[in-house]
């Protein structure tokens, strides 16, 4: 049974995989509207414990360094922070856009900036950039056409990878790939895995990306510095975003409405389940615990289901 805490948080209009919303204009918002009284017990939180949300959470990422856990709120074109005193607030505002934005899996550099990707519906698709100051901007000069979702950061924390993917020529199919993405200076994107379908999550991990590809069911693996179509390691129907777990473990969300935890072998067993689709997953191993993140059904706020952040315990 999960523990809960409510959190009075604005209702912002959310969007889900290829369904365009309607983008609030959240330009005069300040951080402060989301910031909640912090609780005195700092104690760590490793659940089982669900923490309502009133926006749509998609890409996560656990900070250690200040013990921070970064949400991309999905349709409110913010990055949104959480910690263990129950405090929720905004860490960034985001370039608005004109219609359709949606937000992916964002990453922590080494410098403190943070890095998202922003789906797009094949119009708007980019990569935003946050500096340390909380300033922001959108990457010039990449295809606004490709529907980015995945990021990873390199061991050599600078590198970074992508995952992108088109509408194919028949309705309903995909074709996408993984891609080395770089911000500096001319932005580009080279191909690393090709072949894909619906490319979702990806990460770099002991000299191999690993990739979701969530139409074929399949997380695929590629020995980095050696481009190819990857090699099929674990089926996992429906897997969404990655994040590296405790053991050598790959986790990621379902939207077949488990979490995944996929062993060093490719053996795949639930972290958990009985959820509605889920997206973002991050792993704090210092406190041994997951968070994931599970949208309302119609990802679009106040629908009747409550959209949450949850937090489980796991120890090895």
């Amino acid at each position: 049974m999960r523990a809960h805490w409510a959190f009075a948080l604005l209702a912002l209009a959310g969007c889900g995989d290829d369904s365009a919303a309607m983008m609030p204009d959240l330009s005069m918002q300040a951080a402060a509207d989301l910031a909640m009284p912090a609780i005195p017990d700092m104690a760590v939180q490793r659940g089982p414990l669900t923490v309502p949300l009133h926006f749509e959470p998609d890409g996560l990422w656990w900070d250690a360094a200040t013990q921070k856990l970064y949400l991309a709120n999905d349709g409110g074109n913010q990055i949104v922070t959480w910690d263990d005193s129950g405090h929720i607030a905004v860490a960034a505002l985001l370039p608005l856009v004109n219609s359709s934005g949606g937000l992916g899996q964002l990453v922590k550099l080494a410098d403190g900036t943070i890095v998202v990707t922003r789906f797009g519906f094949g119009v708007n698709g980019g990569i935003v950039v946050v500096k340390p100051d909380g300033s922001s901007a959108v990457v010039a000069g990449l295809d606004p056409k490709r529907r980015r979702v995945g990021l990873a950061v390199g061991a050599d924390g600078a590198t970074l990878y992508e995952t992108y993917f088109s509408n194919g020529a028949t309705a309903g199919t995909h074709v996408g790939a993984v891609a080395q993405l770089s911000i500096t200076g001319t932005a580009a994107e080279t191909d690393v895995i090709t072949g894909l379908q619906k490319p979702v999550g990806v990460i770099a991990l002991g000299g191999q990306l690993y990739v979701s590809d969530q139409d074929q069911g399949v997380v695929f693996k590629q020995a980095i510095g050696t481009p190819g179509t990857g090699a099929s390691f674990a089926t996992a129907p429906g897997c969404d975003l990655l994040a590296a777990g405790p053991s050598g473990a790959l986790l990621s969300g379902g939207k077949t409405g488990v979490v995944y935890r996929i062993a060093g072998d490719g053996t795949v067993t639930d972290a958990d389940s009985g959820l509605r689709a889920t997206r973002g997953v991050a792993y704090d191993a210092d406190h041994k615990r997951l968070f994931f993140a599970e949208p309302d059904g119609a990802f679009v706020p106040d629908a009747g289901e409550q959209a949450a952040l949850h937090i489980i315990p796991i120890d090895n």
